[in-house]
C-alpha cells in the first residue's frame, strides 16, 4: 500500500522513495513498497523545480551538489553571466562559474562563448547539438540584454535568454544556425573561459516548493513510526494538498531551530508536538519552512524527534543517533 496514494491495484512498486531528495544529497530510502512508482514520479517533478528554479538551487550549486548528490553537475539552474561587456549562459557549481556553449546573436554580430579549450572544436560540437533544436526551450528573461539574444545548450536542453519574449523568434535562431553550419561561417568572435563574471540568477518560490518540504516531513514520520501510522486519517488533508492541490491551511511558524547551528552542513527535519498540533521544521541548505502538519498530537512526539542528512559527508542519522554519539564522545 502506498503511504501517499493508498491501496490501488494499478499502482506499481519498482522504485524507492528517498527520505531527503537524492538531488540535494539524500541517500537513505524508505522501505520498498511504501511509496508507489506513480507517487515517486510525481515527486520527481516537484523536486526538479525545487533544485533548478527555487532558492534551494542557489546554495546547492555553490556547494557543488550535483545530480543525485554527486560531486559532478547534473541538471542545473542556468543563469545569465555578464563578462566585461558581453553576456553568456552558465551556472555556478562548487563556487566556480561554468559557461555552457552560448551563441550571442545581435545581428550582424554573432559571438560564441564556451568554457572549453579548443575553440573551433567546441563551436563545431555546439552546432552539431543545435541541429536538434526545435521550438522547445527554456526561456530566461533579462532586461539588460536589450536586442541581444542568447542561445545555449546544456544536457541536450536548449536555453534562450532575451529582454522579453516578444523579440524571440525561434525561426530566426534556426536560420542563424543553418547559415553557420551550411556556409561554414564562423561567428564574429569565439572566446573561452571567463574572469570574474557577474551572475544574473533568478529564483522563484512557489507552493510546489513547500510541498516538497511537507513530503520530506511525512517521509521522516514513515521512517520513524512506520507505514501504518502514516495511514492515519489525520494526515489525509496534507496528503491531498501535496498530491491534488486541495486547500490546506498551513500555519506558518517562526523559522528557527535550536539545532540550526549544530548541523550547518546538514538538511534537517524536526518533529514535535506544540499547542496547535504536530509541528514539522524542515531545513534544506539552511532555507527552512515550519508548519503544522496535523492537529492531532501523538505522545511519541512529546519529545522532539528528528532526521538529518549530512550531505557533505554523505551520512544520515536520527536525532537519537546524534545524542548517542555525543554521549559516547563525552564518556569514552
Amino acid at each position: 500500500m502506498c503511504i501517499y496514494l493508498g491501496n490501488d491495484s494499478r499502482l506499481t512498486y519498482n522504485s524507492q522513495e528517498h527520505i531527503f531528495p537524492a538531488s540535494i544529497g539524500g541517500r537513505e530510502m524508505l522501505t520498498k513498497g511504501m511509496v508507489s512508482d506513480q507517487a515517486n514520479n510525481y515527486f520527481s517533478k516537484l523536486e526538479k523545480n525545487l533544485v533548478q528554479l527555487s532558492l534551494v538551487g542557489v546554495p546547492r550549486s555553490l556547494k557543488g551538489i550535483g545530480s543525485r548528490g554527486s560531486s559532478k553537475p547534473g541538471d542545473m539552474n542556468i543563469s545569465i553571466f555578464k563578462i566585461n561587456d558581453t553576456y553568456a549562459l552558465g551556472f555556478v557549481f562548487d563556487k566556480r562559474p561554468i559557461l555552457i556553449p552560448t551563441l550571442s546573436i545581435n545581428l550582424p554580430n554573432i559571438n560564441f562563448r564556451t568554457n572549453n579549450d579548443g575553440n573551433q572544436n567546441a563551436f563545431l560540437n555546439f552546432l552539431d547539438q543545435a541541429t536538434n533544436f526545435s521550438n522547445k526551450y527554456v526561456f530566461i528573461e533579462n532586461e539588460a540584454l536589450n536586442n541581444e539574444i542568447l542561445f545555449g545548450c546544456y544536457k541536450e536542453k536548449f536555453f534562450i535568454a532575451a529582454k522579453n519574449k516578444n523579440i524571440i523568434v525561434p525561426e530566426k535562431i534556426k536560420k542563424v544556425l543553418i547559415h553557420l553550419k551550411e556556409k561554414n561561417t564562423k561567428p564574429t568572435n569565439i572566446k573561452t573561459g571567463q574572469s570574474f563574471p557577474i551572475v544574473h540568477q533568478v529564483a522563484t518560490e512557489s507552493e510546489d516548493n513547500a510541498k516538497v518540504y511537507a513530503k520530506i516531513a511525512l517521509n521522516v514520520i514513515a521512517k520513524l513510526k512506520g507505514e501504518e501510522f502514516l495511514m492515519d486519517p489525520q494526515f489525509k488533508p496534507i496528503k491531498e494538498w501535496i498530491l491534488k492541490d486541495k486547500e490546506f491551511s498551513i500555519n506558518w511558524l517562526p523559522n528557527n531551530s535550536p539545532l540550526e547551528n549544530v548541523f550547518p552542513q546538514a538538511h534537517q527535519c524536526i518533529l514535535s508536538n506544540i499547542s496547535q498540533g504536530l509541528c514539522a521544521y524542515v531545513s534544506l541548505f539552511g532555507i527552512s519552512r515550519t508548519f503544522i502538519i496535523s492537529k492531532i498530537m501523538d505522545p511519541y512526539f512529546d519529545e522532539s524527534k528528528g532526521f538529518f542528512c549530512d550531505y557533505k559527508n554523505k551520512k544520515e542519522f536520527t536525532m537519537e543517533d546524534y545524542y548517542m554519539q555525543l554521549a559516547k564522545a563525552n564518556n569514552p
